[in-house]
This record gives C-alpha cells, sequence and structure tokens, in this order.
C-alpha cells in the first residue's frame, strides 16, 4: 500500500451515492500525492457513457458507478469501482495509483472492482459481462 488516505468527504458522498442515491457516479483523483478526493459528482440522470466520458488517456482516475442492468428476473443494480490507469499515462502515477487502489476497496466490500488500461476494458458491454458473472450481483 502507498499511504494514500481517502478524504472523508469521499468517504461521505460514496455513502450518499450508495444509500440515498444521490449520484449516479463519482470520480475520485489522487492530490499531491496522499490524498483521494473528488474531481467530479455525476447527478443521478447521467449516464455510463457520461461516467466513462469523464476519464482520460493520460490521466489515472477511480470511478463508482451505480451500474443498472435486467436480468430474466427483473431489474438489477450494482456498485463497480473501475481503476483507470491507462498504459499511455506517466509510470509514476501508474505506479502510485496501482498501490492506492486497496483504499477505495475498503469503502464498501460489495464493490465489484474492474482494472482497466483502455477503453475496451471499460465498454458497457464488458462491464455488463463482468457484473453478470458475479456470483453477488
Amino acid at each position: 500500500m502507498s499511504g494514500v488516505t481517502v478524504h472523508d468527504s469521499c468517504i461521505a458522498t460514496f455513502e450518499e451515492l450508495k444509500r440515498k442515491k444521490a449520484h449516479r457516479y463519482i470520480i475520485f483523483t489522487i492530490e499531491n500525492t496522499t490524498t483521494i478526493v473528488i474531481q467530479h459528482k455525476g447527478e443521478r440522470t447521467a449516464t455510463y457513457d457520461d461516467f466513462i466520458g469523464k476519464f482520460t488517456n493520460d490521466s489515472p482516475a477511480y470511478g463508482v458507478f451505480d451500474f443498472e442492468y435486467e436480468t430474466p428476473d427483473g431489474p438489477r443494480e450494482k456498485l463497480i469501482l473501475i481503476s483507470w490507469i491507462p498504459d499511455t499515462s506517466k509510470p509514476r502515477a501508474r505506479m502510485l495509483y496501482s498501490s492506492s487502489k486497496v483504499a477505495l476497496d475498503n469503502l464498501d466490500s460489495s464493490l465489484l472492482s474492474i482494472q482497466a488500461n483502455d477503453a475496451s476494458q471499460v465498454a458497457r458491454e464488458e462491464v455488463l459481462a463482468k457484473v453478470k458473472a458475479n456470483k453477488s450481483a
């Protein structure tokens, strides 16, 4: 672990997303190599494409998304944590984000964690397949 901590506002905002459905997603970044902070919150009406559009090809980030999908038994939802660490980002940033993700994993043990290095790994169909394959989904 890198010693990076999660800012208290991240925890509060995550709880708003999870319990109150106040947001559709949250994008997090690491500030000053020490603290995970909120970069952006998506309104409840935001789409998965809106969420994915917040990731850039040169900067790592984390994102939590309230992923809604259909099953034969009806609608379901799953909170997913995407660790976006593009191959085109700087090596030092990649190392920092890779080693710091555990701090966000601790927000909620039911989060489905997805590592992504390029856009194909966060395509809705790819994520949907991972969500459906997850036993607790």
